[in-house]
């Protein structure tokens, strides 16, 4: 009995430490996602989103696989060092953030107060037909094709045998293919481009976790994993940047919060129900209906003219009627 409570005691508070670290982190995202127009010209706006990308998704690959050896060769205590890592890594992070003296042009009442300044960016957002069908499309993106880490730990411990060494695996193969994404959209300033990239970014970013499911051989499994970083690396750099070329300077902060409250919201529910799901159906089985259901998300997008207008905006001049 009093194991049972102590080991309730520290879930406790590691998901007190989790809740911490994700409220952090979108504080830290939201940030950054508001200043980049500020510190890049509106026409570089894509290539400086995806520079950012870069660097988020390149960490992603050089986290995974720097924190292998421990893994491998320190068992249990390869966790606690990970974390060691991780938190120099922030250190470091913390430095160069500093080093930023750049100040954003958003208005802000300051006779408002939180949670109002918080309502007009929902209005903002719910009042511009391309802005919030961005916002939902997004939303079904992330919840149905990104919401995968709950279920990474039981394909690779079932179906591959490969255990918590795998799933670095399989991240770092996930950020090296958004690096290589990321990195190709740098150079991408032509708007016809981007819309017609953002179309085939949503169709393979279903397509990525329906092979994943499907193979069962690691080498295709890792092939599999670069893909799905390199497809949904594309849709969600694109999207920033069409979502921040549509915003006015003055409320870009607050429709950034109101992006990251969907889009980080439909995550953390989604990957709480793959995880329910998992224990019950196979966790192949969960990603790949979740890839299929975006598949269908992305064929009726079409029938959307505001989405129309985004990925053919030669061909779409239709002015939509607020």
């Amino acid at each position: 009995m009093v194991m049972l409570d102590a080991i309730e005691g520290r879930l406790l508070i590691l998901l007190f430490l989790a809740l911490l670290n994700g409220t952090l982190a979108s504080f830290r995202m939201n940030t950054t996602s508001a200043l980049i127009p500020n510190l890049v010209p509106k026409e570089h706006l894509l290539n400086g989103i995806a520079l950012n990308q870069a660097t988020q998704q390149g960490s992603r690959m050089v986290g995974a696989l720097g924190i292998l050896p421990f893994l491998a060769i320190l068992d249990d205590n390869g966790i606690m060092a990970s974390f060691w890592l991780c938190s120099s890594f922030y250190a470091f992070a913390l430095i160069t953030a500093m080093r930023i003296n750049i100040r954003s042009t958003g208005v802000i009442d300051r006779e408002k107060g939180f949670l109002s300044n918080l309502v007009a960016g929902f209005v903002y957002v719910y009042g511009h037909p391309q802005i919030l069908a961005m916002v939902l499309i997004v939303l079904a993106h992330c919840a149905l094709t990104m919401s995968y880490e709950s279920l990474l730990p039981s394909i690779s411990t079932e179906k591959l045998a490969a255990g918590s060494v795998g799933v670095s695996y399989l991240i770092g193969a996930v950020g090296a293919g958004a690096l290589i994404t990321a990195i190709f959209l740098a150079g991408v300033r032509n708007t016809t481009t981007r819309g017609i990239l953002f179309l085939v970014f949503g169709f393979t970013s279903g397509l990525g976790p329906i092979l994943l499911a499907l193979t069962t051989h690691w080498e295709l499994s890792i092939v599999a994993a670069v893909a799905m970083g390199a497809n949904q690396a594309g849709f969600m750099t694109i999207s920033h940047a069409i979502i921040q070329s549509l915003t006015d300077d003055e409320v870009r902060g607050r429709v950034t919060g109101v992006y990251s409250v969907h889009v980080g919201g439909s995550m953390a529910v989604t990957n709480l129900i793959n995880a329910l799901l998992a224990d019950k159906f196979n966790a192949s089985d969960v990603m790949a209906v979740g890839g299929i259901l975006f598949l269908i998300v992305i064929t009726l997008s079409l029938g959307s003219l505001a989405l129309r207008r985004i990925y053919f905006p030669k061909l779409a001049a239709t002015p939509i009627v607020t």
